[in-house]
């Protein structure tokens, strides 16, 4: 098992290194971080892990839009010429034009991609990625099953195992430990949360909730704070030449974006069976998004639009479906196709063969975070019908976008959009009552 820590500058990258960390996840100065390092001290900090074998990891934040997209690719590009040895991302756009600019240079999969179970770390290794961090606290068995079945790393956040045993969890072969650390700019306190974590990798055992609590209260241990002060070097120098990787050239797609077409589509997304009405469906809503839970819970009470065929009803799984809940799941979607269900909305890749498996049209939801035009290219690629627009995005950044698949945007964040048929209209409900809904439906048809 080895030791992910994040360090947001070189300082506490170093002590890190000193302390025991196996590998540093850092992050670039930018106006939305407040640390980091900057593009220049990349190559000594990463010199400086290489001769220590120690990995530097460099953590690309999201959004990327596509205004933005060629200097995030630029920093990727630098940051392979000068030694980092992977970056780590939660995007799916970006991911993909980095992959074709450096196509043997190692990507790993941040928590936006919300991994969390075998068919979500299939789906990396699938895409390329050399590894993926799992977002939820899983238990043994599952954990053990997605190293026995993918041939990728994966690492599990500290927070979620700190009590658990070190031991067992030091086992299961692929799987590393990330550090949730609250103070990755305070180099002492990196150096005492690296230290006491190496430690009781080294020693099998779990780390008590007190220790945790010394340390973010302190004063830090006398030897945390030489460690963090980088008085003495605690890792013997193995000089080890660099790998080079041979870049390529991002090449943009040449297409143009959709040219209005008329009246938008409209969508619609309820969170209850009871929101949905009979005169919602006389507006002819495109697509109506309901849980799948409330599919089953109640399918009588959509008689009307199961008797409309210009309306589609699309069943949205759950965020997380962890591996020992799949057969549950499985089932609820042999139900769902037999009750002439075409689709399904899915939030995460992981879901993606699931919904294959049984035939399913798969759309795709906001928290896959489209938020620009080589995700939604990718997205097509994957065989996605629709997806849902990045949310914090707005009109004047979706109107140039590529929309290689439909797109939604959310009508509660545009509706002073007037780009008519350029996207489709999503209206999401939730604590709404039946007659609001309809009302509102209303308002956005006209």
């Amino acid at each position: 098992m080895r030791l992910f820590v994040p360090a947001d500058t070189a300082e506490s990258a170093r002590a890190a290194v000193q302390c025991g960390a196996d590998a540093v996840i850092v992050r670039l100065n930018a106006p939305n971080v407040r640390h980091g390092i900057t593009v220049a001290q990349l190559s000594a900090l990463a010199e400086y892990c290489r001769n220590r074998k120690v990995d530097l990891i460099l953590r690309q934040y999201t959004p990327v839009l596509d205004t933005t997209l060629t200097d995030e690719l630029k920093i990727c590009a630098a940051a392979a010429k000068a030694g980092v040895n992977a970056v780590l991302t939660s995007d799916l756009g970006f991911y993909r034009a980095a992959r074709q600019m450096l196509p043997d240079f190692p990507f790993y999969a941040d928590v936006g991609f919300c991994v969390h179970s075998t068919g979500g770390v299939l789906a990396a290794q699938k895409l390329g990625l050399e590894l993926a961090i799992i977002t939820e606290e899983l238990f043994f068995s599952e954990l053990n099953a997605i190293s026995l079945n993918s041939s990728i790393q994966f690492v599990v956040l500290s927070r979620n195992y700190n009590g658990n045993n070190i031991n067992e969890l030091k086992s299961i072969k692929k799987l590393n430990l990330l550090i949730d650390c609250d103070r990755p700019d305070d180099t002492e306190y990196v150096a005492a949360l690296t230290e006491l974590h190496s430690n009781a990798l080294n020693d099998g055992r779990a780390i008590a909730d007190a220790e945790l609590e010394t340390l973010a209260k302190g004063p830090l241990p006398i030897a945390a704070i030489r460690a963090g002060l980088i008085s003495i070097e605690r890792r013997e120098v193995f000089p080890i030449k660099r790998p080079r990787y041979k870049g390529g050239e991002f090449i943009p797609p040449r297409i143009m974006p959709w040219e209005p077409h008329g009246l938008p589509k409209v969508n619609v997304k309820v969170k209850s069976v009871t929101q949905l009405s009979r005169e919602i469906e006389k507006l002819n809503p495109n697509v109506v998004y309901v849980p799948v839970d409330e599919l089953l819970l109640d399918p009588a009470h959509l008689t009307y639009f199961w008797d409309n065929e210009e309306i589609e009803l699309c069943a949205v799984m759950p965020d997380i479906i962890r591996d020992s809940q799949l057969n549950d799941e499985t089932e609820k979607l042999e139900q769902i196709r037999r009750l002439q269900v075409r689709s399904v909305l899915v939030s995460n890749i992981g879901h993606i063969s699931l919904a294959e498996r049984f035939g399913f049209k798969v759309r795709g939801s906001a928290k896959l975070a489209a938020a620009n035009s080589q995700a939604i290219q990718q997205l097509s690629e994957l065989k996605f019908t629709s997806c849902e627009i990045w949310k914090t995005l707005t009109s004047s950044e979706i109107t140039p976008l590529f929309k290689f698949i439909d797109c939604e945007v959310n009508y509660l964040n545009h509706r002073r959009a007037d780009n008519s048929g350029i996207w489709s209209v999503l209206a999401e409900f939730t604590n709404e009552g039946a007659r609001e809904c309809a009302g509102i439906l209303q308002r956005i048809s006209s």
